[in-house]
């Protein structure tokens, strides 16, 4: 009986391990992430969400967009916005800092230098 729930065990993780998919695979397979799969795509993170990880990504369903103020989505499936990076390539322990000189707020687009 034990062996029976080892192999069990080992077929279901293993078959999980199969079928693991990336953010952007995952939620553009999900009706409820359709304005969630918008912004990534307006934003020009799909690349970065089919990368390697470890990444943590806090996903509005489109109920929760749709529960913005009039206006909001639209701006914020606007193609990204420009800054110029000013410092690169700050370490820390697994991540990267790029300082850039300008704010980036939705709805507005700062100049390019």
């Amino acid at each position: 009986m034990c062996n029976l729930a080892a192999v069990t065990a080992a077929t279901l993780t293993f078959g999980t391990a199969a079928q693991a998919a990336n953010i952007v695979e995952i939620a553009s397979g999900d009706d409820r992430f359709t304005t969630l799969v918008a912004a990534i795509s307006a934003a020009g993170l799909v690349e970065t969400l089919q990368g390697p990880g470890p990444l943590d990504v806090f996903a509005p369903l489109k109920d929760a967009f749709a529960a913005l103020s009039a206006g909001t989505v639209e701006t914020l499936l606007k193609p990204k916005r420009s800054a110029i990076v000013v410092i690169s390539n700050i370490k820390a322990d697994s991540d990267v800092i790029h300082a850039i000189d300008k704010v980036l707020l939705p709805g507005t687009r700062p100049d390019c230098h």
